[in-house]
């Protein structure tokens, strides 16, 4: 069984990884001027690391929510170059404090679930 720290630090991870998807959902898919095919594909390849970690996060692997907090500093990058452009969005500012909250929560998570881990 794994510890109420550990547990919230999850479930904050799990809730911000959905509401970034989301996000990026609604500023892809709705709010960007290209063809809609481009915008499918785009958003796929967005949400396609989310989906690849998805199965080891949901099984607690403490390894798959440190490859999220690698991953994450990508759309970090993506998120401070779009609100520094002249054509931001207000949605850019959500995303960015979704990107924080999903690395402060896995990080959480790694720490406090290797603590348990090696207590035994």
């Amino acid at each position: 069984m794994t510890s109420s720290k550990a547990e919230m630090a999850r479930a904050a991870c799990l809730i911000s990884c959905a509401l970034l998807v989301l996000l990026y959902a609604i500023k892809t898919l709705y709010l960007w001027p290209k063809a809609m095919d481009t915008r499918v594909v785009i958003f796929v390849l967005q949400a396609l690391p989310f989906a690849a970690l998805l199965p080891g996060m949901i099984k607690r692997h403490w390894r798959n929510y440190a490859w999220l907090c690698f991953i994450v500093l990508l759309y970090f990058m993506n998120a401070t170059l779009a609100l520094f452009s002249p054509h931001r969005l207000i949605v850019d500012w959500f995303i960015m404090v979704a990107v924080i909250s999903v690395f402060m929560a896995a990080t959480l998570f790694v720490r406090w679930r290797r603590v348990e881990l090696a207590a035994g």
